[in-house]
């Protein structure tokens, strides 16, 4: 999928989506494309239907397709986070966690 582009002033001319699945939560499982990013670490973040934030928690790389992140909500529980991953990874995508920060992942 093509980054959609912005026309707002100040924005950057490309902005990215990223393929998310919820872990947790009142959206359990969902599939969404989130456009939003966490300004200090860089990695897509998206509000609830309930009001919290998810955060990404781990990043996937399945053969031939974009990278795609689990986003974790605060309430998501060990084993929805684990049942998530693995439903993911016997699809194809190889679980990478994220980094806590970006400069560090690469020492």
């Amino acid at each position: 999928m093509a980054p959609r582009h912005s026309s707002r002033v100040g924005e950057s001319a490309m902005q990215a989506t990223y393929d998310c699945i919820i872990a947790g939560g009142p959206d359990h499982g969902q599939r969404v494309q989130v456009s939003a990013r966490d300004p200090l670490y860089g990695h897509p973040v998206l509000v609830a239907s309930d009001g919290q934030l998810c955060r990404a928690a781990a990043r996937l790389h399945p053969q031939g397709a974009r990278q795609r992140y689990v986003l974790a909500h605060p309430a998501a529980s060990g084993a929805e986070l684990l049942g998530v991953l693995a439903a993911q990874t016997a699809a194809g995508g190889h679980p990478r966690r994220t980094p806590r920060h970006p400069a560090r992942a690469y020492r």
